[in-house]
Parts: C-alpha cells; structure tokens; sequence
C-alpha cells in the first residue's frame, strides 16, 4: 500500500508529481486543492481532465449510474476550480 493522505503524489509524469483523487468524493476534493497548495507553496494550475460515461441503454441506467457521471463530469471540475481559486 501507498501514503493514503490527501494530497500526496501516487505517481510522477512528465516531472509532475499527481495525487490520486477520487472525483466522486466531492466532500474531500477542496481537502485535495488545500493539501497540493500547502505542500507546492502554491497552486499556479489547475486541470481538469477527467472523464467517465455510462454506456447503456436508458431503461438499464440507473440513477445511480447517473449520479456518478454527473459527479465526476460535472460537480467534481466546478468544485476543484472553485476552490482552486
């Protein structure tokens, strides 16, 4: 297992250091930003580029599977650009 801290780099690419973020914690993301901010000194950018669908038939979708989507495609970008700024 890894440091399990919010913030923590899980992986290095392309001379970044990336936490590993569960965008479908929206209670924690702001935890997150806080946490990259502190460590860094700052935060100079923010990207969001991150992504899921539910493919599926409308009647085997689920509001679940629908909260999901919306979760990570939507309400996760705002609120990381909203506590980003």
């Amino acid at each position: 297992g890894g440091d399990d801290r919010i913030g923590v780099p899980r992986q290095r690419v392309h001379g970044f250091d990336l936490p590993e973020v569960d965008l479908q914690d929206l209670e924690a993301l702001g935890r997150h930003v806080d946490a990259v901010a502190e460590r860094e000194g700052r935060l100079d950018i923010l990207i969001n580029n991150a992504g899921i669908t539910n493919i599926g038939s409308v009647l085997n979708t689920t509001i679940e599977d629908m909260r999901r989507v919306l979760a990570v495609n939507f309400e996760a970008p705002l609120l990381l650009m909203k506590a980003a700024i």
